[in-house]
């Protein structure tokens, strides 16, 4: 978001200096790191290279445009999701030995739920609760 919202209001120069530096910065990092590490240095190499773009842009847009990029509400699936996955960890052990497809269909049950349960009692944002009441009228027209 950092990217367009900088294309957007008329910083195009300081974007394709963004993308030259990245470049670079991916030839250097596989240079090193792939001689040494194989697939996990490039895998790496390209992790450290996005992160570090995203934050450089995130700090332009802050410190040209006095914005934030991501709103309050963004946050929240993200927690409900980190909620979601931890909540695997205190999963009773018998769990993980249901068989075959009975396991990824549980797996799916409890992340599905307990993401759900997460994102209510984090509050829901107006327009979720208008999607939510328009998909439950859509659903009692067919029964």
């Amino acid at each position: 978001m950092a990217a367009t919202l900088l294309a957007m209001t008329g910083h195009a120069r300081l974007s394709l200096m963004n993308a030259a530096a990245a470049l670079l910065l991916q030839l250097l990092l596989n240079l090193i790191l792939i001689p040494r590490m194989g697939i996990e240095g490039a895998a790496l190499g390209s992790l450290l290279l996005f992160l570090t773009l995203s934050v450089a842009r995130l700090l332009e847009v802050r410190s040209l445009l006095g914005l934030h990029p991501f709103s309050k509400a963004l946050f929240k699936p993200l927690a409900a999701g980190a909620g979601s996955a931890l909540g695997f960890f205190f999963l009773p052990p018998v769990f993980y030995t249901l068989p075959g497809a009975l396991l990824p269909a549980a797996a799916l049950c409890v992340l599905g739920l307990s993401y759900a349960v997460i994102l209510l009692l984090l509050g829901l944002e107006e327009d979720e609760r208008e999607i939510i009441l328009q998909f439950r009228s859509l659903l009692g027209r067919k029964g």
